[in-house]
């Protein structure tokens, strides 16, 4: 065998010992597959820096779950009253990650992201989800919803319970809710349509505020803004006390007014009104500093007038 044969042959050898090194590193990207059976009423927790988190609740006792990441790894945890997964990076980097993931109805759900989109609907539980910049939707949560974003719109519908929504820089939209609502925003909007809402606690310090639905009699509403408008629109037959109040801006009410005694209504320089609507009942107090307040007859309570 003469000294080249020798050289070509341990070549070859490194060559095909080095392929199977080249190839596990150019796997850096992962994918989850997989159907879990969890307890009713367990929790499925998802996590990821970027990318899409994609929730629907139906019949079913399983988890189904398809993920899927360019670059980075799924870490998961199952047990039969938790399924988890989140990801991490590779070489100190990841990619976008998507979720597309089926839980039975009732499931609680934890979502977060940072720069990424969670859309969930139909689950018909308690909803937790988390983003930084990216827009986060809710449709049909049921008992407690908590959804916060920084500078990623808020969305929710159908939506019973005690609902917490919180944002910075960004809107929150609200349509068919019923039970308690608190939302914050530092410079967006805020903006509830056709919901009836037994407490509402509404704040935002650069954005308008309006309420379109129902006031019940035992109920409270509180709506304050700094430099935006207020709207208010209720039926026809609402049974209320308010006090409205703004420095710079004008109070107008589509209701006939009726002061009661110790109730005020100043004119000029600030403005504060307290009236009575009806036979009273519901106490709602809104304040805009440099903004407009109107009462408008309207609502979502089936008013047809």
């Amino acid at each position: 065998m003469t000294t080249a044969t020798v050289t070509q042959g341990f070549r070859a050898l490194l060559l095909v010992g080095a392929l199977p090194i080249m190839a596990t590193a150019q796997r850096d990207g992962d994918r989850v597959d997989t159907t879990v059976v969890i307890d009713r009423g367990g929790i499925v927790q998802l996590g990821a820096v970027s990318g899409e988190i994609r929730v629907v609740g139906a019949d079913r006792r399983d988890v189904r779950i398809i993920a899927e990441i360019e670059r980075g790894r799924f870490e998961t945890s199952f047990t039969s009253g938790r399924v988890g997964i989140s990801t991490r990076g590779v070489g100190g980097r990841q990619s976008s990650a998507r979720y597309d993931v089926i839980v039975p109805i009732g499931t609680r759900v934890i979502a977060s992201t940072v720069s990424g989109v969670i859309e969930i609907s139909a689950t018909m539980g308690e909803v937790s989800a988390r983003s930084t910049s990216g827009s986060v939707e809710v449709r049909g949560a049921r008992e407690r919803l908590e959804a916060t974003s920084v500078s990623g719109d808020i969305d929710v519908r159908d939506v019973t319970g005690r609902i917490r929504l919180e944002a910075v820089s960004a809107g929150i939209e609200v349509e068919s809710a019923r039970g308690e609502l608190t939302a914050e925003t530092v410079s967006g909007t805020i903006a509830i349509r056709r919901s009836a809402l037994e407490t509402l606690r509404a704040t935002a310090v650069s954005g308008n505020i309006s309420y379109d639905g129902a006031v019940v009699p035992t109920g409270s509403y509180r709506m304050n803004t700094h430099s935006g408008n207020v709207l208010l629109a209720m039926p026809a037959s609402t049974a209320a006390m308010l006090e409205l109040e703004t420095f710079s801006g004008r109070i107008h009410s589509e209701f006939p007014l009726t002061m009661q005694p110790g109730e005020t209504s100043r004119r000029g320089q600030g403005r504060r009104m307290e009236f009575t609507i009806g036979e009273g009942g519901a106490r709602v107090t809104i304040g805009a500093f440099s903004g407009n307040i109107t009462i408008r007859r309207g609502g979502a309570a089936g008013d047809r007038e």
